[in-house]
């Protein structure tokens, strides 16, 4: 694997929407409102929303273990990873995070690349299908400030789509794989046998998700990560001395999340502004305090994963910038 030899194109989307979302918000920023905002920030609240921050990593990392059917006392090696792909999101742009965090994985615990990749790709479908159960109940409590527009019908197709697809790589994965790879033969032999390997190490490890009990144990900590990312949002509100319902937080959770799956320039840039400006309008902020909103959520958010990514980094000597090279990580197991 090497997918930091060369800028990527999706880099280069992901920095100029970025660029694009960034430059609508400031357009219409209120400079003195936004200093305003900033100086009547409570820090008590922002370091009460880091906690649970960290909180939602713990629980995202223990649902990559559970998910990877890694036993337990392997979880350190699922945190540290799940923290190197958020360090490396800081640094690179188009989620190459997801891509780091697959490598990181492979090399603490010797997982294949194949089951590295099926891992991370359930765990991202599993955000999104909690996102997808959070927008229903919406729709449930009948809230007139949520309406759908295409973006989200868009957003939803796209993840149904993606959960179809993997239903059936599970359940028929092994009889596709002679009709896939009879294709894949016209090709270059090397990519074709790697790409070969890759498919049977995936399909071995999600026959996992056959296992409803732990099917309800995946959703649960979806659930519980949601949960944990809305109170963070929510108690950075009260930050502000906003006096909002907590359905702020399920709003802001949402429009988040959907818009982390947008390439963009590294740490998310543009992407929160518009997500908090979108989601908090709906309540009657104002967009300069907003924006004012979304920068103390993304310094926040920057430095937890600075610290925790670089500490990984000093501590274990696992450098981003040497993800090409095979030397295997100097770990203490």
């Amino acid at each position: 694997m090497k997918p930091f030899k060369k800028i990527h194109y999706l880099s280069i989307i992901g920095i100029l929407i970025s660029i694009i979302l960034l430059s609508l918000v400031l357009i219409q920023l209120d400079w003195q409102n936004f200093i305003v905002t900033l100086k009547s920030v409570q820090i008590q609240w922002v370091i009460a929303s880091g906690l649970f921050m960290i909180f939602g990593i713990a629980i995202r990392s223990l649902r990559w273990n559970v998910i990877s059917g890694h036993p337990r006392r392997e979880y350190r090696y699922f945190w540290k990873s799940m923290n190197l792909g958020y360090f490396a999101n800081m640094i690179y742009p188009a989620r190459a995070g997801e891509v780091v965090r697959m490598i990181a994985i492979h090399r603490y615990v010797g997982m294949p690349q194949g089951k590295a990749i099926s891992g991370v790709i359930i765990d991202r479908i599993s955000d999104g299908l909690i996102l997808g159960v959070f927008i229903l109940l919406l729709l449930a409590l009948k809230d007139t400030r949520f309406t759908w527009g295409i973006a989200f019908i868009f957003f939803i197709l796209i993840f149904i789509a993606l959960s179809l697809l993997l239903l059936s790589f599970i359940l028929w994965g092994d009889r596709l794989h002679g009709k896939i790879f009879r294709f894949m033969k016209i090709g270059p032999k090397k990519i074709a046998n790697q790409l070969e390997i890759w498919y049977t190490e995936a399909f071995d490890g999600v026959q996992i998700m056959r296992d409803k009990y732990r099917f309800f144990i995946i959703l649960a900590l979806s659930i519980g990560a949601f949960l944990a990312d809305a109170i963070c949002f929510y108690l950075l509100t009260l930050g502000f001395g906003w006096e909002l319902p907590f359905i702020v937080s399920i709003y802001l959770a949402i429009f988040i999340q959907a818009g982390t799956v947008i390439p963009s320039a590294p740490g998310y840039v543009g992407i929160y502004q518009i997500a908090c400006v979108l989601a908090l309008r709906i309540f009657g902020i104002d967009d300069s305090a907003a924006i004012a909103y979304s920068l103390v959520l993304q310094v926040l958010g920057f430095g937890i994963f600075l610290f925790f990514g670089g500490v990984i980094v000093i501590r274990d000597g696992f450098s981003p910038y040497m993800l090409n090279k095979d030397s295997t990580l100097n770990s203490n197991r």
